[in-house]
């Protein structure tokens, strides 16, 4: 593994150990990228931002689905000492513009099929429409370029921007230095054992980073090689890529085991999968233990938030012993506790003085910089280095970490977060609507599934179809109800309220299980 402590110093260090080894393995708009190619594009790279007059330090967005190209930005632009900002395409050009404003984005690369909007203020606009131009003509730059050195102070340059969703329900920005990043990624190296004979399958987005921290950047410590693919083709398709890539490793969210237990494709036997992490939301060990059955290829549990870099906790190749439905033990460099404050019911409910349930506390060198332009959210998530995580967990006995529920409401559908308030906050201009909440019903594919509970205005016939419609032209694709449920056909007038008058979003969510059929008994839940 590289001993790097800076992006750049990865670039030119992987160049001079693996020159002509496939970082890319015969991508499908770039061909095959090898470690010098990698090296000439960032320097080609570097060398347009500079032409363009975009000094370090500056914040350069992207918007692409999962390519190549995609793989090659994350690493090149940290590398040429710009603030990287990866964008979700599927983004609403609403919530695009805002985050373009919020990290300040100097200019924006993108492409134009990719993404929803290509009015991006006063920035500078750098459309690539043919990716493989695109990097022929940033190697070709690099060829001609003389490396530089950077003139700013290493260890104050953070490395990027990545957008998560808000408490507040706008998104908010994690801001990771590159020395965050390489700290992750160090250590799924040594905790996984990864060596310059591996491969890697990304099919988490390239905007996360789930599919920066594993799949690209470990890989590129050790000298792999990587196949990227779009993450909704890769999911539907996966074994077929797994065949054709002869992928060792891959990450996926727990819904995405979800989906291929519930479609008819198989692996080839033996799989080349040496394992298949996975994270993003509860565990299911029976879920776990099914997919390991029928496809024979080891699955491991990890734990972490984009705040953490990545990964804190992870499940070993050869556990033991294994914690089915635990998110495994503490990762190298990491620090997990418990917080000392806990909630009374999850207290009252703990029968086992070794298994003290509270809110998750993570610590080490991956813990982000902070929120950009929000101070004061930072001071509430980061305190004296410390990220509280707004999970509650416990420990077993064997020090693995078992992931049990939320401090405050966000749902989670497909390993993507949704807070409630941003939804309904945009629901209320929805025409007919006097009150909406939204809530979360269990789905075996995505995890949740979204139900727009709503009470019309006295007199007013509303049309969903129309509401989803709007929804759908304003908010990303994961935010989007599944369905729409008048409140009266729950047989109430109004929504249920506690004492203090706030909603009661546990009784209107069991309200609406009972209407979907998704009963629990006390004992089930």
């Amino acid at each position: 593994m590289l001993q790097v402590e800076s992006f750049g110093a990865l670039v030119r260090e992987a160049a001079d150990r693996f020159s002509d080894d496939a970082f890319l393995i015969d991508d499908p708009l770039l061909g095959r990228v090898s470690y010098a190619d990698l090296s000439r594009f960032k320097h080609g790279f570097e060398r347009q931002l500079d032409e363009l007059s975009i000094p370090e330090g500056a914040a350069v967005a992207s918007i692409f689905h999962n390519c190549g190209l995609s793989a090659l930005m994350f690493i090149s632009a940290i590398a040429s000492r710009r603030l990287y900002v990866p964008l979700n395409p599927t983004s609403s050009p609403a919530e695009l513009h805002y985050m373009l404003d919020k990290a300040g984005c100097s200019a924006v690369v993108f492409d134009p099929t990719h993404a929803k909007t290509a009015d991006f203020g006063n920035r500078h606009r750098m459309a690539v429409s043919d990716h493989r131009q695109y990097y022929t003509a940033c190697c070709a730059l690099g060829v001609e370029s003389t490396p530089r050195r950077s003139v700013r102070d290493d260890k104050a340059f953070v490395g990027e921007v990545v957008y998560t969703s808000g408490s507040t329900g706008r998104p908010k920005g994690a801001i990771l230095s590159e020395r965050n990043l390489l700290a992750n990624a160090m250590a799924l190296v040594r905790a996984y054992r990864l060596d310059r004979d591996d491969r890697f399958l990304t099919v988490c987005p390239l905007f996360h980073n789930s599919g920066q921290v594993l799949t690209t950047l470990a890989c590129a410590l050790v000298g792999g090689s990587a196949a990227v693919v779009k993450s909704d083709v890769g999911m539907l398709n996966f074994w077929r890529y797994v065949d054709r890539y002869r992928a060792n490793w891959s990450l996926g969210m727990v819904s995405f085991l979800a989906l291929l237990l519930a479609r008819p494709e198989q692996p080839k036997s033996p799989s080349s999968l040496k394992c298949l992490l996975t994270g993003g939301s509860a565990i299911d060990a029976g879920l776990i233990q099914e997919f390991e059955r029928r496809f024979g290829v080891p699955v491991r549990t990890v734990y972490g938030l984009t705040e953490s870099a990545s990964i804190a906790t992870c499940e070993h190749l050869d556990p033991n012993p294994r914690s089915l439905g635990s998110s495994g033990r503490t990762l190298f460099d990491c620090d997990v506790r418990i917080g000392a404050e806990e909630p009374a019911s999850l207290a009252a409910a703990d029968d086992s003085k070794s298994r003290s349930k509270g809110e998750i506390w993570i610590g080490g060198p991956t813990i982000f910089q902070g929120y950009v332009g929000d101070p004061e959210l930072t001071r509430t998530r980061k305190v004296d280095g410390w990220l509280r995580t707004g999970d509650i967990g416990y420990f077993d006995d064997n020090g693995n970490l078992f992931v049990i529920d939320r401090l405050d409401s966000m749902l989670i559908v497909g390993g993507e977060n949704v807070y409630p308030a941003e939804v309904e906050k945009l629901c209320m201009q929805l025409p007919g609507a006097a009150q909406i909440v939204l809530v979360g019903i269990d789905d075996a594919i995505w995890g949740k599934k979204l139900v727009l509970t709503y009470r019309a205005e006295d007199g007013r016939k509303v049309d969903t179809t129309a509401w989803h419609r709007i929804l759908a032209e304003n908010l990303s694709p994961f935010k989007v109800p599944q369905n729409y449920v008048a409140i009266s056909s729950l047989g109430l007038d109004e929504f249920p309220r506690r004492d203090n008058g706030k909603l009661d979003r546990p009784a209107i969510t069991a309200l609406i299980k009972r209407s979907f059929g998704q009963v629990r008994t006390e004992a089930n839940q």
